[in-house]
C-alpha cells in the first residue's frame, strides 16, 4: 500500500502551479513515500551523479520556453549578475517561473551558482525572489539541485543563512523546506547539531513551524542517528513537545509525526514518547469532519452574501445616478468571491490535514519491518496504548466525498479516508484481535459504493483480504458487489485487490468457491493486467489447493484444461503496454511456474 504524505509545507512559488498539487497546500514528494508497509528508508542524496555546470557558450544556445517567448540562458545569467536591482529581481522571477519546465537546463546552465549570492542580497525584494526561484528549482528536481548544491558546497553556507534570517522573513519558510527536500545526512549542520538550533522559531508562526518540523523529520529519515541527537538536545525536543499542544492542528500534527518517528528509530525511548504522542494522536483522529465540512459550508455563505450585498449596495447606487458611465464594482468581484471560499477552506484543510497525518503516524507506528536492524520494534505497546481508536478509524473511513464536492475538498476526504484504511490494515495484521475491524469493514462496501475514488476501493478490498475469517459471512449481494469490481473497474489496482479478496473469502468459506473460482477462470482468460493476471492465478492455487476437495468443482469449471490452455498461450505471459510494474515480467514467470506444478498436482489428487 503506498501513500503519499499530504503536507501544507511551502510549495511552489509564485506564479507556478506546486508539483503534485492538492489545491489545499503542496503535496510533499520528496522522500520515499510513507507507506505503513515501508518505514522511511535512508535517503539516496549523494549517489547520483553531479551535473557538472554547462559552459557559457554551450549555454548560449539552451532556449528556453516561457509561454511560447524563447529566453537565452546566458541573457538570464547576465540579468542575474546585473547591478540593476530590477534585472536581478526580474530575472529571478523568470527562473521561478521557468523551473518547471527548464530545470535541467537551467541546473547544467549554472543558474544555481549565480542565484545563491542573492539569497543574501541587501534589497529584501531580490532575496524573496531568490528563495522563490531555489524553492521552484527543487520542486521542479530536488535531486537535481541537491547534486548541485553538493558540487558548490553550499550546504552549510545555506544552513547558517537559514540561522542567521529573521523570523518574520518571507525567505524562512522557502529555505527551510529547500534543506528539507536536499540536505544531506553528511552535511556539517547535521553532525555537529547546529541544525537543532532552529527549534527556537517553531512558535514564531505554524507556517515556520511546519517548515522546520518537516525539516527535522527529514534530517531524522535521513540518519537514525539524529534522532539521538534531537532527543538529547533539550534546546531542540522541548519546542518540539510543546509543539503538541499548539492551537495549530497542523504544528500538533506534525510534531506527532516527528515523534513517532523518532519513538521507532529510539525504541529505549519509545514508551515515553507515545505516552506523550498518543493522546494527541486521538485527539487529531477524532476530529468530525463532517461537523467541520457544515462549518466550512456556513462560513463560505456568510461571506459569499456579504460580498454579494455590498456589490448590490454599490449598483443601486449607480441606478440612482443616471449621469454615470457604465457600473464598475469598486472591487474585484470575483477575487472577493474566492476570498470568501479560501479563508473558511483554509481552517478546514488544516484540520483535514492533521487527521490524514495522524492516521499516517499511527499506520507506521504499528508496523513491524522484517528487515529492521538492532532491537525488534513492539507493536502490541502501542495497541496498548492505541486501545479504542478502532471504532474511531472505522468513522472516519466510512467518509462519504459528495458528488459535488469541490476538487480540493474531495481530495482531502478521499485522502483522509484513505489513510485510515491504510491504518486499520496495519492494526488488523498485527491485533490478537481484529473482529472489530472485520465487522466493520464491510460494511464500508455499503458506505461508499460504486462511486468511491479507485484508492478507496483499493483500501477496501485489502482491508477485507487482511480481516475475512471461517467466522465472516459477507453474504451473496456483498460478495457479487465485490465481483463487479473485480471484473468491471477501469483500475487494475481495484480489480487486482478485489480479485485478492475474493480469493481470501473462498479460501475461508468453501460455499463461495465455485463463483469465485468461475471469476478466477474468466479475469486469468480476458484480463490484460499483468497485476490481475498474476493475482488470478495465485488466487486458483489458494482456493483450490487442499487435497481430496473441490475436486467436483474443479471438473464443472473445466478449471484445468483453461489452466493448461493459459499456460501454453505465450501472448498471456507477456506485460501488455499500460499493464506492466515494477517486477511484473519476474512476477509472471513465477506465476507460470507455479500454475503449471499446481495443474500436476490436481492431476495426482485422487
Amino acid at each position: 500500500m503506498v501513500t503519499q504524505r499530504l503536507q501544507p509545507t511551502v510549495g511552489r512559488w509564485g506564479q507556478c502551479r506546486a508539483r503534485n498539487s492538492v489545491d489545499c497546500g503542496s503535496v510533499d514528494s520528496r522522500r520515499p513515500s510513507r507507506s505503513p508497509n515501508r518505514l522511511p528508508t535512508a535517503s539516496s542524496m549523494g549517489k547520483t551523479k553531479t551535473r557538472q555546470p554547462a559552459s557559457r557558450d554551450a549555454a548560449g544556445s539552451v532556449q528556453l520556453e516561457n509561454g511560447g517567448t524563447g529566453v537565452e540562458l546566458h541573457a538570464l545569467s547576465d540579468k542575474l549578475r546585473s547591478p540593476t536591482v530590477s534585472h536581478r529581481s526580474a530575472a529571478c522571477i523568470s527562473v521561478a517561473n521557468l523551473a518547471e519546465r527548464c530545470s535541467p537546463q537551467l541546473l547544467q546552465g549554472g543558474i544555481l551558482a549565480l542565484i545563491m549570492p542573492l539569497l543574501r542580497d541587501a534589497d529584501a525584494s531580490i532575496r524573496r525572489h531568490a528563495a522563490g526561484a531555489l524553492r521552484n528549482l527543487c520542486v521542479a528536481d530536488d535531486a537535481g539541485v541537491a547534486n548541485e548544491l553538493l558540487r558548490l558546497d553550499a550546504f552549510d553556507a545555506l544552513v547558517k543563512l537559514v540561522i542567521e534570517t529573521a523570523p518574520d522573513d518571507a525567505c524562512l519558510p522557502l529555505l527551510i523546506a529547500t534543506l528539507a527536500d536536499t540536505l544531506p545526512p553528511s552535511s556539517s549542520a547535521v553532525q555537529s547539531g547546529a541544525i537543532w538550533s532552529l527549534a527556537s522559531l517553531i512558535q514564531t508562526s505554524p507556517t515556520v513551524a511546519h517548515a522546520i518540523l518537516d525539516l527535522f523529520r527529514a534530517v531524522v529519515e535521513s540518519s537514525p542517528e539524529a534522532s539521538e541527537a534531537l532527543l538529547t538536545n533539550n534546546q531542540a525536543v522541548l519546542p518540539v513537545r510543546s509543539a503538541l499542544s499548539s492551537a495549530s492542528p497542523l504544528t500538533s500534527a506534525n510534531a506527532v509525526a516527528l515523534l513517532a518517528l523518532v519513538a521507532r528509530q529510539v525504541p529505549s525511548h519509545s514508551n515515553e514518547i507515545l505516552a506523550a504522542v498518543v493522546p494527541v494522536l486521538g485527539r487529531w483522529l477524532s476530529v468530525d469532519l463532517d461537523s467541520a465540512l457544515a462549518e466550512l459550508a456556513s462560513h463560505h455563505a456568510v461571506r459569499r452574501d456579504a460580498v454579494q450585498a455590498e456589490l448590490d449596495k454599490q449598483r443601486e447606487a449607480y441606478n440612482g445616478n443616471p449621469g454615470s458611465n457604465m457600473f464598475q464594482p469598486t472591487f474585484d468581484v470575483d477575487a472577493a468571491l474566492e476570498e470568501a471560499w479560501e479563508v473558511p477552506f483554509q481552517a478546514f484543510r488544516d484540520q483535514a490535514l492533521a487527521v490524514i497525518t495522524a492516521a499516517e503516524s499511527l499506520a507506521n507506528l504499528v508496523f513491524v519491518d522484517d528487515d529492521d536492524e538492532g532491537e525488534r520494534w513492539d507493536v502490541a505497546q502501542v495497541l496498548r496504548q492505541v486501545d479504542g481508536i478502532v471504532p474511531v478509524l472505522l468513522s472516519r473511513a466510512a467518509l462519504c466525498v459528495a458528488h459535488d464536492a469541490r476538487p480540493r475538498v474531495a481530495h482531502l476526504l478521499t485522502a483522509c479516508v484513505e489513510r485510515c484504511l491504510e491504518c486499520l490494515g496495519n492494526i488488523a495484521v498485527y491485533a490478537d484481535d481484529a473482529s472489530t475491524i472485520a465487522a466493520g469493514v464491510v460494511s464500508l462496501l455499503d458506505a461508499h459504493g460504486t462511486s468511491a475514488a479507485p484508492c478507496i476501493l483499493r483500501g477496501i478490498a485489502r482491508l477485507l483480504a487482511v480481516t475475512l475469517s471461517s467466522t465472516t459471512d459477507i453474504g451473496m449481494v456483498r460478495a457479487n458487489a465485490m465481483a463487479s469490481f473485480a471484473t468491471n473497474s477501469l483500475d487494475d489496482g481495484v480489480r487486482s485487490a478485489f480479485v485478492s479478496a475474493l480469493s481470501r473469502l473462498a479460501t475461508c468459506n468453501r460455499q463461495y468457491s465455485a463463483p469465485v473460482g468461475a471469476l478466477l477462470k474468466d479475469r486469468l482468460v480476458n484480463d490484460k493486467s499483468a497485476r490481475v493476471f498474476v493475482e488470478s492465478a495465485n488466487g486458483v492455487m489458494d482456493v483450490f489447493a487442499d487435497d481430496g476437495i473441490h475436486q467436483q468443482t474443479i471438473a464443472d469449471l473445466d478449471l484445468l484444461a483453461t489452466l493448461r490452455a493459459v499456460v501454453n498461450d505465450a501472448s498471456r505471459w507477456k506485460c501488455h503496454p499500460g499493464s506492466d510494474y515494477p517486477g511484473a515480467s519476474d512476477d509472471l514467470d513465477e506465476a507460470r511456474d507455479n500454475l503449471n506444478q499446481f495443474i500436476e498436482y490436481r492431476l495426482r489428487c485422487p
